[in-house]
């Protein structure tokens, strides 16, 4: 993991990077299947590579005698893959 973090006065800025490797991860994979209508996954273990970053901003915006206005941004995300066949893990959270 790598951050990078700025604070002053009237702003804070933290900035992170990730990349982890997991050996027997536990993925669940579609099958391709179909059960009663519905898709058919299997729990199987995987090697994957995860990676993704995280911004987290705070900038102050007014300040009076009743208090401080401050404008704050957040965002994530997070990507996973499949190291045997180069796919896209299901299941892992959408950017938000």
């Amino acid at each position: 993991e790598l951050s990078f973090k700025r604070v002053d006065e009237r702003t804070k800025l933290v900035v992170s990077a990730f990349v982890q490797r997991f050996d027997n991860y536990i993925a669940l994979i579609p099958t391709g299947a179909q059960e009663d209508g519905l898709d058919a996954f299997q729990y199987n273990d995987v090697n994957a590579l995860f990676w993704g970053f995280d911004v987290d901003a705070k900038s102050e915006v007014a300040r009076s005698k009743a208090g401080t206005l401050n404008a704050i941004g957040i965002f994530d995300i997070v990507r996973a893959r499949d190291l045997s066949n180069e796919d896209n893990l299901p299941r892992i959270t959408p950017p938000r």
